[in-house]
């Protein structure tokens, strides 16, 4: 999503809050049980949703859901959460941490595609390699605000690939390159095996974590 549309949930649901908010720090015993557990939902899920894994603001949502405190606590806890999240995305510090994380994932999966190769399993790893690739090329595509769904189906890689060139986010080199990696996984994961060679998988391997690296997303 683009970033004006996450603010924009974070502040409806932290609206609802700031709604009740005075009647919870008067200590009012007429607040229903139900309006505590739907904004103290709300915000836990708000949370978890827009958070990425990895980062400190998911652990804490699970301490304070365990924690023994009274609803009031725990829902002005999870609200500074949120407040907190909402200034980090608008400063942008939360884009190079996302980032990371899906470099770090994208090389675990780099790993064990390598690891497959020094084991002879060179079309497991071509498949897993071309999985990290069109995953990427979803996520950078999303980074650079082009359409990744259409009527809920992800769009092609080949033609997300083609509106990274037009939108000028990769080269014709890159793009040109893409569409041979794509075109040897879809070779691995039909069985069309004799069509490449390991030599060709492991270059493809270095080539794509090259790209992955040069094209954070």
């Amino acid at each position: 999503m683009e970033k004006e549309q996450v603010i924009g949930q974070i502040l409806a649901v932290l609206e609802k809050w700031n709604e009740i908010k005075p009647r919870f720090e008067r200590g009012d015993g007429d607040i229903p049980t139900e309006i505590g557990v739907m904004i103290h939902s709300e915000l836990a899920n708000a949370i978890r949703k827009i958070a990425p894994v990895g980062t400190i603001y998911r652990d804490k949502v699970d301490k304070i859901i365990l924690d023994d405190n009274y609803w009031s606590t725990k829902i002005s806890d999870l609200a500074g959460i949120l407040l907190a999240i909402k200034n980090e995305i608008e400063c942008g510090y939360l884009d190079s941490i996302e980032e990371s994380i899906h470099l770090e994932t994208s090389a675990s999966f780099m790993d064990m595609a390598q690891n497959l190769m020094s084991q002879g399993y060179k079309d497991a790893a071509a498949v897993i390699i071309g999985s990290v690739l069109e995953q990427h090329i979803r996520s950078l595509s999303a980074k650079n605000s082009i359409e990744v769904e259409v009527d809920g189906k992800f769009r092609k890689a080949e033609a997300l690939n083609a509106d990274l060139v037009k939108n000028r986010v990769i080269n014709k080199l890159d793009q040109k390159n893409v569409t041979a990696w794509l075109g040897l996984r879809n070779e691995a994961a039909h069985g069309e095996y004799s069509s490449y060679g390991a030599d060709q998988v492991r270059l493809m391997i270095a080539s794509i974590q090259d790209f992955v690296t040069r094209y954070p997303a």
